[in-house]
């Protein structure tokens, strides 16, 4: 086995998704934020078949009442302009629900997977936290895109 069959970043390109602050009831909550667009024909990789976005959230929560809900999904597009939403959304996930109490700087990860096979020449994500209280709550949201399964590998 050579050594790049073990090395998984041989063969997946990673990529800036989306970030965000947010406080319940007031800035970014409930908000669909776009993400960085990706030019897929300019991957040094070739244009990955598949991708995950992976979805960080580290949320501050005042409350056992309150949770952090979050959605997402992929857009695609032939021209950087007129975007489409692509493929399978990520339905309401709650990544954060605090058990009694105060939840402080805790952090959850949430994913989304796509097939790549049809999408256009531009990809990006968008992603949504709602938080259910109002005024004390705050999250920050970060997200990359792992693109993988490009028609060439790498070479060693």
């Amino acid at each position: 086995m050579s050594s790049t069959m073990r090395n998984i970043g041989n063969y997946i390109t990673v990529q800036p998704g989306t970030i965000q602050t947010i406080t319940a009831g007031g800035t970014g909550d409930a908000t669909e934020v776009n993400g960085v667009t990706i030019d897929r024909n300019a991957l040094t990789q070739g244009r990955g078949q598949s991708a995950v976005l992976a979805i960080l959230v580290k949320a501050t929560m005042a409350s056992a009442a309150t949770t952090a809900i979050v959605t997402a999904n992929f857009q695609d597009s032939a021209n950087d302009s007129d975007w489409t939403d692509y493929g399978t959304a990520l339905g309401a996930t709650t990544t954060h629900s605090a058990a009694g109490g105060a939840l402080t700087a805790s952090s959850a990860v949430a994913k989304l997977s796509v097939n790549l096979a049809s999408a256009r020449r531009y990809i990006r994500a968008q992603v949504m936290c709602d938080l259910s209280a109002s005024g004390t709550d705050t999250a920050l949201i970060s997200s990359v895109i792992i693109i993988a399964g490009q028609a060439q590998l790498p070479a060693n």
